[in-house]
């Protein structure tokens, strides 16, 4: 519940000065188009169409965060978090037509002599929008990497780029009050380039963000370094993560010793997703896969009649077997055995939950079976022990089966009862 509430008023937030900058910025619109036009000054008006478009894409980002706050619904089950990406691609495009109305209208500027009728007093006019420009830039800087936010990250590097373009603005105006040729062209399509690269850089990585790329290499080296740091952890792999909105979805394999239970491999995955949640706040949701760990060293199991070594004949039943023969393979070579006595051979109940217990001493990775009780089965596969089924009389012959992968995996218990 904290975690939803934490959602909503970082989206909020986010809305809030999304409001701000718009009204702001429309302000810098009426005040820099009319003195554009009172002046006759190019910069001016193509400076004043440049923040009408950061007017659009601002208002473009709070009307994203908006509708990132609707709550989940069965045609949306992951959330409404990509309409801050796609406002993000919104407002990158009107950047985009910005820049090519201002260098379409500085290229013709080139072939008229600049305007030496220009006023004095609207050298102000730019340095008061630089002004204004740089705070909001920095305000929305800010807010937009607290809550993660790349329509806002992206509109302050435009309002800081605002901050640029007004000073160039008020050099071009002044070296135009002196009548010098070609200045108001040529500063007018260095700004435009300069927003076209801005509205590129801004488009890729909402289309990016749309179509789930990984932005963000360093997070993911930092969150692997992260989940490999807990003891039971002994591989990460195939972590994606992905940008949605303000936040980040992700899912990882992480591969855990092989003795561990269901239930305490559960609790592990519970653990590593709140340290994740806790360190990496931007994270909204990691979908955690358990496997247990592989390793070319293999510990097997095989209940047997007597103590004849690998030519002794396998049991028909589990917890009723005399012995029980443990083999290590390495690389499907085997390079240690040894037999132990069932002590609970001649127990009237329960046998298999004794006999499961004892034997999850040896820290076995697989046991091979003709036969196995439900509760055997249970109680090993929990603890995550491969259970396979054997047909062959000689242990041998069932060793070499497995190596060569003829043997089924199974996943239920071949009979109710252990007795």
């Amino acid at each position: 519940m904290n975690k939803k509430n934490n959602q909503e008023q970082t989206l909020k937030k986010g809305q809030k000065v999304a409001k701000i900058a718009t009204l702001t910025t429309i302000f810098l619109v009426i005040f820099k188009a009319l003195a554009g036009f009172l002046s006759g000054s190019v910069l001016l008006i193509a400076d004043a169409i440049h923040s009408a478009v950061d007017t659009v894409a601002i208002f473009s980002s709070w009307f994203g965060l908006k509708i990132s706050q609707k709550k989940y619904s069965e045609k949306f089950p992951y959330g409404y978090y990509k309409a801050e990406n796609f406002a993000t691609l919104i407002a990158s495009l009107f950047i985009l037509f910005a820049s090519y109305e201002i260098f379409k209208e500085s290229y013709s500027k080139l072939f008229v002599l600049s305007n030496s009728k220009i006023s004095i007093l609207i050298l102000f006019v730019p340095l008061i929008s630089s002004f204004i420009s740089y705070f909001i830039a920095i305000y929305e800087n800010k807010i937009g990497k607290e809550i993660n936010s790349q329509s806002l990250i992206a509109n302050a590097q435009e309002s800081k780029f605002d901050v640029i373009s007004s000073l160039i603005i008020f050099f071009g105006i002044f070296l135009t009050y002196f009548n010098i040729k070609y200045i108001e062209g040529i500063l007018g399509m260095i700004l435009a380039i300069i927003i076209l690269k801005i509205g590129y850089q801004n488009a890729k990585i909402a289309i990016f963000s749309l179509m789930d790329a990984s932005l963000d290499k360093q997070l993911e080296k930092d969150v692997k370094k992260t989940i490999f740091k807990i003891q039971e952890v002994k591989k990460v792999v195939n972590l994606k993560l992905r940008q949605s909105g303000l936040f980040i979805l992700g899912e990882v394999s992480v591969e855990l010793s092989k003795n561990l239970n269901v239930e305490r491999a559960h609790d592990i995955s519970d653990k590593i997703e709140n340290i994740i949640k806790k360190k990496y706040s931007k994270i909204e949701s990691l979908v955690i896969h358990i496997k247990p760990f592989k390793t070319k060293t293999i510990k097997i199991l095989v209940p047997v009649e007597n103590q004849q070594g690998l030519n002794v004949k396998i049991s028909n039943h589990f917890a009723r077997a005399p012995y029980f023969l443990f083999i290590t393979i390495k690389n499907n070579k085997i390079i240690d055995s040894y037999t132990k006595k069932n002590y609970f051979l001649k127990q009237e109940i329960q046998s298999g939950l004794s006999v499961s217990k004892e034997i999850l001493k040896e820290n076995i990775d697989t046991i091979l079976i003709k036969k196995i009780g439900e509760i055997s089965f249970h109680i090993l596969r929990d603890d995550l022990i491969s259970i396979y089924l054997t047909q062959g009389e000689n242990v041998n012959n069932a060793i070499n089966n497995f190596i060569a992968g003829k043997l089924k995996k199974i996943n239920k218990s071949t009979h109710l009862s252990d007795k």
